[in-house]
């Protein structure tokens, strides 16, 4: 029998994501690297995360993501559906950043500007995470191995987007840093879907000697998004405008040495999320929610490596989660509230 042979097929097509790399614990997670997000023209979460298996976006406006209800969302293999809900929880660092009072994502708190990974978790994983069943976390960028760079970037296209990006980092021993910016915005592609997002990151970090590392990092953003409503629906029925804003800081010590690895960091995560212009029961009333959060605490972990083939974890984190809710309308009705979960213990 004749036998054909194939010619060899070779792929130098840069995959949608980097890899789905497994840990010692059999925990698996899915890369999407800064090369793969540029490749998909993406320009903040939802567009880096749309071709990524498992994951699923939906969202209302070009730029911006309306955190009053699903039209800035993210689902993973189906969860993250319930509005409020914990299903899904996002991070940046490690540090959680999302409405505490509610207790879901905001995704336009997340910009993925300054990310360098961004590390999509589809299942439980509490030696990690603690108590969540997704996870999306964005791993910040670091200065360059050594040297300068700088990067500016600027777009513009349909509906009066613009799109304007600059970075700026370097390396010079012991020290390094990396300083970026980003600002975006929309008209829309109908009325009331314009949106508008910035954000400004920053990084310092010091090179004790070659096994330990300190580094400080914080990352602000302001952004709005309008809701457009389904076409048809009386003007009444729009839900108004949602604000975020954010402000986080955070100091660590890492070490990496031939047989232990790990880290300390302290920090601290607040902001707003406010539901502006939205509908009453009563359909001529418009009212304000105001919602603040804020997370501190401090996180621990060190890995052994003690024999071939074997690993052992243990940690402490100490976290606190606050915030307040107001809700303001021309009727003269104010309702206050305020959650607070006491400090929360978790060891691995």
């Amino acid at each position: 029998m004749e036998r054909t042979v194939l010619e060899a097929v070779h792929v130098v097509a840069a995959p949608i994501i980097e890899a789905n790399p497994v840990d010692a614990f059999a925990a698996q997670k899915t890369l999407l690297t800064q090369e793969q997000m540029e490749d998909l023209n993406a320009h903040d979460l939802q567009t880096a995360l749309r071709r990524t298996p498992g994951v699923t976006i939906s969202r209302y406006n070009p730029v911006g993501s309306f955190g009053g209800a699903t039209g800035g969302a993210i689902f993973i293999r189906g969860l993250g559906s319930s509005r409020p809900g914990a299903e899904i929880k996002t991070f940046f660092d490690g540090i959680p950043v999302y409405m505490s009072i509610w207790n879901h994502p905001l995704l336009d708190l997340l910009p993925i500007d300054p990310a360098q990974t961004v590390e999509v978790y589809k299942s439980p994983q509490r030696h990690l995470f603690g108590n969540a069943f997704g996870v999306v976390n964005l791993v910040p960028k670091t200065a360059p191995q050594e040297g300068f760079e700088a990067t500016l970037r600027a777009a513009y296209g349909s509906y009066g987007t613009l799109l304007v990006r600059g970075e700026n980092g370097g390396s010079e021993a012991p020290w390094s840093y990396v300083v970026s910016g980003a600002y975006q915005r929309s008209d829309g592609h109908r009325d009331n879907a314009d949106g508008a997002l910035g954000n400004l990151y920053g990084r310092v970090g010091w090179h004790l000697n070659p096994h330990w590392k300190v580094y400080a990092l914080t990352l602000w953003n302001d952004n709005y998004a309008d809701d457009l409503e389904a076409k048809g629906v009386s003007p009444n029925r729009r839900q108004g405008r949602y604000e975020t804003r954010l402000w986080l800081f955070s100091a660590a010590m890492t070490n990496e040495c031939e047989k232990a690895s790990g880290f300390f960091k302290i920090y601290r995560s607040g902001g707003e999320g406010d539901w502006l212009d939205q509908p009453s029961s009563t359909a001529r009333v418009r009212e304000d929610l105001f919602n603040d959060f804020l997370f501190y605490g401090f996180k621990a972990r060190e890995r052994f490596a003690l024999w071939p083939g074997g690993e052992i974890v243990t940690g402490l984190d100490w976290d606190r989660t606050k915030g307040t809710t107001r809700l303001s309308s021309p009727m003269g009705r104010k309702m206050y509230g305020t959650g607070m979960i006491s400090p929360c213990f978790r060891h691995t």
